[in-house]
């Protein structure tokens, strides 16, 4: 069953196991934060560089910088005790995010994909944001959309199969 949980030390094997799936692609590892690591950490996979990471996205919840930065939630998409990707959740949008971004940002390792675990993890970050009043579902990007792939925060309670 996919779950969303905050990243933790607990889970290093699942993680280091889950980036080393993504390989040499590292620029698909939207919503992982690795980004915010220093270069010489940030495609290691010991145990030191994850201590780093999830102190640093712990630390990004709770102190921003509106020019760079936005609260977000980063979390880790798991099936089990399998970590199968990421999800970044961003409450509000500088200008940047509202030009190149967006409120959600998600990767799936390549070995689980096509299972539907993107679409699980969106419905469930999509109900947690909208508890939160995330505008997620009403921003322009969205509305542009063809109805038939909207996200909607309706669909987040059919998303435990």
């Amino acid at each position: 069953m996919t779950e969303l949980v905050a990243p933790s030390l607990d889970r290093y094997e699942a993680w280091k196991a889950c980036m080393e799936d993504f390989g040499d692609a590292h620029d698909d590892l939207h919503g992982s934060g690795y980004w915010y690591l220093p270069d010489g950490l940030r495609f290691d996979t010991d145990r030191d560089t994850l201590e780093a990471l999830v102190a640093i996205l712990r630390r990004l919840r709770r102190e921003t910088d509106r020019a760079t930065t936005m609260p977000s939630d980063f979390l880790w998409i798991v099936d089990g005790n399998e970590m199968v990707g990421f999800i970044r959740v961003t409450y509000r949008l500088n200008a940047y995010l509202l030009e190149q971004g967006g409120h959600i940002g998600y990767s799936i390792r390549p070995g689980r994909r096509r299972e539907g675990h993107a679409r699980r993890a969106l419905g469930l970050a999509l109900g947690g944001a909208a508890s939160t009043a995330c505008t997620a579902c009403s921003s322009p990007a969205t509305r542009a959309m063809p109805a038939r792939r909207r996200p909607s925060v309706r669909t987040a309670a059919s998303m435990s199969s």
